[in-house]
């Protein structure tokens, strides 16, 4: 179950079990969160390093900033996501939707599987 709230303007989410700290802004280190919606969001600065995002929908959702290392994002969609600057330093994007997000040549990419198997160190 994950759950929301506005915080300083920004939806901040929690999954209920360990691994979140509700107190820092958009943090969910290692957070447990297959298959969920986050559509239309707005996750800028966002912490969700070494989560798991398999097949996460983040159609629309703002990415800016957000730290991402060591997710798995296998078969996520990033659909119109704005992602500058955001960070997916050994991430798993195999099969993951990106080739309509937005700003996707400014994301920064180190040892990150993209989603043709392929490995790219795009502004590593």
């Amino acid at each position: 179950m994950i759950t929301q709230r506005r915080i300083n303007g920004m939806f901040q989410y929690r999954s209920c079990w360990s691994g979140c700290n509700s107190s820092e802004r958009g943090s969910c280190p290692n957070c447990e969160l297959p298959d969920t919606d986050l559509s239309y969001k707005v996750l800028a600065h966002a912490e969700l390093n070494g989560a798991n995002l398999r097949r996460a929908n983040f159609m629309r959702t703002e990415l800016k900033y957000a730290k991402l290392i060591g997710a798995d994002l296998r078969f996520a969609n990033f659909t119109w996501a704005d992602l500058y600057q955001a960070d997916f330093t050994n991430a798993n994007l195999s099969g993951a939707l990106l080739a309509e997000s937005r700003n996707l040549s400014e994301a920064i990419f180190c040892r990150t599987v993209m989603p043709d198997g392929a490995v790219s160190n795009l502004n590593c």
